[in-house]
């Protein structure tokens, strides 16, 4: 039962490593080759998304802060929600959400929990990638 336990978890990170690799490389594309890729219109987490695996922005210091360069490669970035969907879809029950981060903290995260990441009055909340990490749940 060990060595099947130990092989199931192997065969699980081979998966996500081959799955973040994957992703690594497409993002390696886009801030190589900027030009090639249309800007999308990115909205914060908003509460009627819960449930729907959608594409946000978190900001480390609310959107009035932002960071218009990274604002702009984010923008970019997120060409690639069509394969960071597949990604938790494909994985599921194992990765709640896909993430890129720039270094000033700015993120895009797909996933289907956008209600928890607002408070009462529906205000996005902040996030900041350079300082909390993102933890990947397994199962």
């Amino acid at each position: 039962m060990s060595i099947w336990a130990a092989d199931k978890t192997n065969d699980e990170f081979w998966i996500f490593y081959h799955d973040l690799r994957g992703l690594s490389h497409q993002v390696e594309n886009v801030i190589r080759n900027p030009e090639n890729y249309e800007m999308a219109d990115l909205q914060q987490p908003q509460k009627q998304n819960a449930g729907k695996y959608v594409l946000q922005i978190l900001y480390p210091d609310g959107a009035d802060n932002a960071d218009p360069a990274s604002e702009q490669m984010l923008g970019r970035l997120s060409n690639l929600s069509p394969l960071m969907e597949e990604i938790v879809r494909g994985n599921e029950g194992y990765t709640l959400d896909c993430c890129i981060a720039m270094p000033d903290g700015t993120t895009i995260v797909l996933d289907n929990l956008s209600d928890k990441k607002v408070d009462e009055e529906g205000n996005a909340d902040t996030y900041d990638a350079s300082v909390q990490r993102i933890t990947f749940l397994l199962w």
